[in-house]
């Protein structure tokens, strides 16, 4: 006897139907998420890019080789998203909102520090020359050799002239056969001391009655020598040239000299100056007076104070600048000539408005600064003047009330480079 089933068929045909449907949606739920992956895949090939390095604006989004003919069939580059990058270097257009010190701008006076380079020179207000009174030839000289020292009153050369061997001769001629005519015996004495003759010189001439073939020189200064400024290129054979120590001067024995040429400079080494170079920048910051403070540039611990004793405009490549000379008393002989030296010059007072030269950014053209407001910082434009080792002076753009960042370069980005549309002006 066949046993009923518990359930009954309609219930058996329930479970079947279901299983279907559960297996039809299980089958369907794959086949949609393989059409979202291979779409997805679809789009992120469609995404990429293919460019040319040489011509980015030859792209597209499959590979292949640049049609252009200088690139000789180069093949295309797949170009790397810059999303990320894009938002790490977003430029901050309007505003800045960050932590930074601030400081108010001060009216006040300053001295503005002027920095120099230079070098040490002999000061030419101890330069002297030593001119042939006459014409004639060298015949003895006892100075070879530039920067040799020279004694007031010490022989340097002897020398042979035609002219005055005949002023000689007049002379003794006078004192021999017309001793009465005291008036001619006085100008021919006069015409040789105007021609360098001492007394003791003279004396000896109209004791002896002899004349002097060859006429000592005397220097009238003290200092070193130098080679001459000018010598006669013609009468030498050879154009004048700047002479170091241990080369000899370009006058020799035998050199023959004309009335009134140079034939030594003579410079006191006793007293120096400091040359410097200033800037175009700070011209207007440098007078006569204005203390200075000078530093051997290969010895720090070495220093020496003085004032600007002269100033003398200068042109250099069509711009004007000037130099400044500090002199320095070197009796002890502690300067050597030709040494660099570094100098700090005290400005004139200035009295302005001024903020920290770390406040300012210079863009070139334009110079900005940060204003605080509302939290937010604030890109300004100002104009500048003056600016000193840590200070600037501001001719435009603020006012003591404005609150500025200390540091602005904390908060430059690549837009406040470019431009400051949209910016507080």
């Amino acid at each position: 006897m066949r046993k009923k089933c518990k359930y009954g068929r309609s219930y058996t045909l329930y479970v079947i139907r279901y299983t279907w449907v559960l297996l039809f949606s299980v089958l369907l739920f794959s086949c949609h998420e393989k059409t979202a992956t291979e779409k997805s895949q679809i789009s992120n090939l469609k995404s990429q890019i293919y460019y040319c390095p040489m011509h980015p604006e030859v792209q597209q989004d499959h590979p292949g080789r640049c049609p252009k003919a200088e690139c000789h069939g180069m093949e295309l580059v797949l170009k790397t998203s810059d999303e990320l990058l894009d938002k790490v270097l977003k430029p901050v257009n309007n505003s800045v909102l960050a932590s930074v010190k601030t400081v108010y701008p001060v009216f006040q006076k300053i001295n503005p520090d002027v920095s120099a380079d230079g070098y040490i020179d002999y000061d030419n207000r101890t330069e002297n020359n030593i001119s042939s009174l006459y014409s004639g030839r060298i015949e003895k000289l006892y100075i070879r050799y530039p920067y040799q020292p020279i004694h007031k009153g010490e022989k340097i050369f002897e020398i042979y002239s035609s002219e005055i061997v005949t002023a000689q001769e007049n002379l003794v001629y006078l004192l021999k056969n017309d001793s009465g005519e005291t008036s001619l015996i006085n100008a021919a004495k006069q015409k040789l001391r105007l021609f360098g003759f001492t007394e003791k010189l003279l004396n000896e001439i109209m004791q002896s009655g002899k004349v002097m073939q060859t006429v000592p020189v005397y220097s009238s200064y003290e200092g070193h020598a130098h080679a001459a400024m000018k010598m006669s290129a013609e009468m030498n054979g050879m154009p004048p040239q700047n002479n170091l120590a241990g080369e000899e001067l370009p006058v020799k024995e035998g050199t023959y000299v004309m009335m009134g040429e140079t034939v030594f400079n003579v410079v006191n080494p006793h007293e120096v100056a400091v040359v410097l170079q200033i800037k175009p920048e700070d011209i207007s910051k440098v007078e006569v007076g204005s203390e200075v403070e000078v530093t051997i540039a290969d010895n720090t611990g070495m220093t020496m104070n003085g004032k600007v004793d002269f100033i003398e405009p200068v042109f250099k490549q069509g711009l004007k600048t000037i130099t400044a000379k500090v002199y320095i008393d070197n009796s002890e002989h502690n300067h050597k000539v030709g040494t660099l030296v570094k100098a700090k010059i005290k400005g004139a007072e200035v009295e302005a408005l001024w903020i920290p030269l770390s406040a300012l950014v210079d863009l070139g053209k334009e110079k900005i600064v940060f204003v605080k407001r509302d939290g937010n910082f604030f890109a300004r434009k100002v104009e500048t003047g003056i600016m000193t080792n840590d200070m600037t002076e501001v001719a435009d753009g603020l006012t003591e009330a404005d609150e500025i960042a200390t540091e602005a370069h904390y908060l430059v980005d690549s837009e406040a480079f470019i431009k400051l549309n949209g910016n507080e002006k």
